[in-house]
């Protein structure tokens, strides 16, 4: 046994899909975009997160000299 839809949600639906299809594509250009960059860091900001990274390193360090 087939159950059609009420006329209300055909209706809905008829206004939702090409909302949805359109956000669908905006998400699909979103997603092209990322990916066509590049996936690696550039080695200005790689340096600087690693000087961070060895500053933070050494706060610890600090800290746990100074609890000690």
């Amino acid at each position: 046994m087939e159950v059609l839809p009420s006329t209300s949600q055909a209706q809905s639906e008829e206004i939702l899909l090409p909302s949805l299809l359109k956000r669908l594509g905006e998400l699909e250009e979103k997603v092209d975009t990322l990916q066509s960059k590049p996936s690696e860091m550039p080695y200005e900001k790689e340096e600087l997160l690693n000087a961070a990274v060895c500053r933070v390193d050494a706060l610890e360090a600090e800290l746990i000299a100074t609890k000690k």
